[in-house]
């Protein structure tokens, strides 16, 4: 498997820090990449590795930022295949609708997470000295050449690429120069010019990839529910990872899988699966002496289930053997 996708027809490697752990993301940002040197006013870009403290509960939130001479950009890519329904309209987190040959889907909506993440985002230090307008829109690019894109707004459904749901636009990425070309034309005047300069771009660059590294801490919210972040090791797997976690004074489990490692085609089956054994530990919930179920959340690339604190673990070793299976298949 390649570490990058550098392709040597391009006037410089626009590369900088380490890349994505993904085949498809190292593939899409290379597309990406290609598609950004057909335009000559983003000549000078560059695309960086995502800052760790961009989020204070997690260590990765963007796939990628592109800094170029209209400002940076964040970029949450994504491989699902088959016909794709982006609701631009909501803040429901479940409003990505896939169907493929694996079936229908309900999944995360990566408009809803990039919109909430601008807004941290364009609070980084680094930032600060960017205008709001060089610094608060973000990209969703589908990476799959099997991907049909649609994007409902405002009761209207248009084909990506889509720039009309105010910060936060959709595109494949062979549609993205044509569209960031568009945008840039729509924010800055069709007689464009650069608003930042090499040497200005190098500088951003050289401050995003120089940021320290902060451990994460404390607790997230998942749902309705606080998270505390240290793991429970005597009761988690190599399938899943067992939490404490808290829902008013009552304490409870949480079993989080982690989808990050799997492509979509993988991700979409998995979750079914997941979301099928759920279903099954619920309707144990009455049964005498079965830890009893009470919600599951799907956040980015974790699925998880929360189940009544027990010593006894019989819902564990279910999902466990499920789990094992699945893997051996």
């Amino acid at each position: 498997m390649p570490s990058h996708f550098v392709n040597h027809h391009w006037p410089y490697n626009p590369f900088v820090g380490p890349q994505e752990d993904r085949l498809h993301e190292r593939r899409g940002l290379a597309e990406i990449a290609t598609e950004l040197f057909k335009q000559q006013m983003f000549e000078g870009f560059r695309i960086v590795s995502c800052p760790p403290i961009l989020n204070e509960n997690s260590s990765r939130l963007f796939d990628g930022l592109l800094v170029y001479p209209f400002g940076v950009i964040p970029l949450e890519l994504k491989d699902h295949h088959g016909a794709i329904t982006i609701d631009m309209g909501t803040n429901k987190r479940n409003s990505l609708l896939v169907e493929n040959d694996l079936g229908t889907s309900y999944l995360s909506n990566p408009a809803t997470k990039l919109r909430e993440s601008l807004r941290r985002f364009g609070d980084l230090p680094q930032l600060k000295g960017l205008t709001p307008e060089l610094k608060n829109a973000g990209l969703v690019i589908f990476t799959s050449h099997h991907a049909e894109v649609e994007c409902v707004f405002d009761g209207q459904s248009t084909p990506a690429p889509f720039m009309h749901a105010g910060e936060v636009m959709v595109a494949k990425s062979t549609q993205l120069s044509e569209l960031l070309f568009q945008f840039c034309r729509t924010r800055f005047g069709k007689k464009l010019k650069k608003r930042l300069t090499d040497s200005e771009i190098n500088q951003l660059v050289k401050d995003l990839t120089t940021l320290p590294t902060q451990p994460v801490q404390g607790a997230i919210t998942v749902g309705d529910y606080e998270l505390e972040l240290t793991p429970i090791q005597a009761e988690s797997t190599d399938y899943f990872t067992v939490y404490n976690a808290h829902l008013f004074n009552e304490q409870v489990w949480a079993k989080c899988f982690d989808l990050d490692h799997l492509s979509a085609v993988h991700r979409q089956s998995e979750l079914q699966s997941l979301g099928r054994e759920a279903l099954v530990l619920k309707r144990l919930s009455r049964v005498e002496g079965v830890q009893r179920y009470q919600d599951k959340e799907l956040v980015d690339d974790k699925f998880y289930v929360f189940v009544e604190k027990s010593p006894y673990d019989n819902v564990g070793k279910m999902v466990t053997n499920a789990a094992s299976e699945r893997s051996t298949t």
